[in-house]
């Protein structure tokens, strides 16, 4: 599967550095530009917009500071139009009722969503001895498992409803 990363902090870092071990399809995007030269350099692709990444990706994974930078980066109706049908995975800090809002607008758009904790560090992350707890759909996170699993060994799916 194709996936992108939003948000190349020292997590999201981590996320491009396992999907890249896995030798999975990896594009990356930042608001610093520079933060995603690690990752092209090891064979990710740097996306110029989000728009354009998820133009092109099957997965899009945020790793941001928070839910209101997901809100201003992913949550548009131009990002909708490119990801009906692909699969969100939100792993940025976010409490309850903004994951229930993330999942809402993702369900409104045909976009398959997934809530996600990662329990570890990001050498943990690169280590691939990590577990990242899911909420969402079953079908959803069945249907991308092989990249949960490269981003830590131990995906687990705690609940259906996400937050």
């Amino acid at each position: 599967m194709r996936t992108m990363i939003v948000g190349m902090g020292n997590m999201g870092s981590a996320l491009a550095d396992a999907l890249l071990a896995q030798e999975l399809s990896v594009t990356v995007w930042n608001r610093s530009p520079e933060k995603c030269q690690p990752a092209v350099e090891a064979g990710a692709v740097q996306a110029d917009t989000v728009l354009k990444g998820v133009s092109s990706c099957d997965v899009l994974i945020t790793c941001l500071t928070d839910s209101q930078s997901v809100q201003e980066t992913v949550v548009s109706d131009d990002i909708a139009k490119a990801m009906k049908g692909k699969i969100f995975v939100q792993l940025s800090q976010a409490s309850p009722d903004q994951s229930l809002e993330f999942n809402e607008w993702a369900l409104m758009n045909e976009i398959g969503y997934l809530d996600g904790s990662i329990t570890g560090l990001p050498i943990n992350i690169r280590q691939n001895d990590c577990m990242i707890v899911y909420s969402g759909d079953p079908g959803v996170f069945n249907s991308c498992i092989d990249v949960l699993k490269a981003l830590g060994s131990k995906p687990r799916l705690v609940g259906e409803r996400p937050g």
